[in-house]
């Protein structure tokens, strides 16, 4: 994957604090070292051979924050849905498109999804990107563990102004 490439871009930090929150994320598994949200986190640089493939370790019963490479969300849905049956609790940023295959296969057997309303999440590019509008929506996935056979809950969050009704400093991160 090129640092350039929309694959690198990272989430921002007000929202994954929001999340974390909630959440409280012990790895990210769709990282690398420059973009990693959490201390542990796994990706092509991590120092341990073992964890720079996400898609091919267990999870564990950790809390997972995923922000996928876009161009081949697949199989991240998968492994997440499957992680979430094996004690997982994984949630996933991605973007808002139900008329793709991976949405109706793997998007839809997640516990919760979250439809983002009110704004676009602007995505951080690496250094020496210009930095562009994301003309998408996004939606959040969370998979809890052992949640099978029904039907998401699904919502509109206004996380923007749930970010704003609080007050956050880019610049200060608590790594989870």
């Amino acid at each position: 994957m090129e640092e350039n490439s929309r694959d690198c871009w990272e989430t921002p930090l007000p929202l994954f604090q929001l999340l974390d929150e909630e959440f409280h994320f012990t790895v990210d598994a769709a990282a690398n070292m420059r973009n990693k949200k959490c201390q542990e986190f796994f990706g092509p640089d991590n120092d341990n051979p073992a964890k720079r493939n996400a898609l091919t370790i267990p999870w564990g019963h950790n809390t997972v924050w995923i922000n996928p490479p876009y161009s081949d969300i697949a199989p991240w849905l998968r492994k997440a849905y499957v992680e979430s049956q094996e004690g997982a609790t994984v949630v996933v940023l991605i973007p808002l498109d139900p008329s793709t295959k991976w949405w109706t296969e793997w998007a839809m057997r997640a516990t919760e999804i979250r439809f983002l309303t009110g704004a676009r999440v602007q995505f951080v590019p690496p250094p020496g990107v210009k930095k562009t509008s994301n003309p998408h929506a996004s939606a959040v996935l969370i998979y809890r563990p052992y949640a099978t056979g029904t039907k998401p809950l699904i919502e509109s969050w206004r996380w923007k102004e749930e970010l704003d009704s609080t007050t956050r400093l880019e610049t200060q991160l608590s790594f989870c």
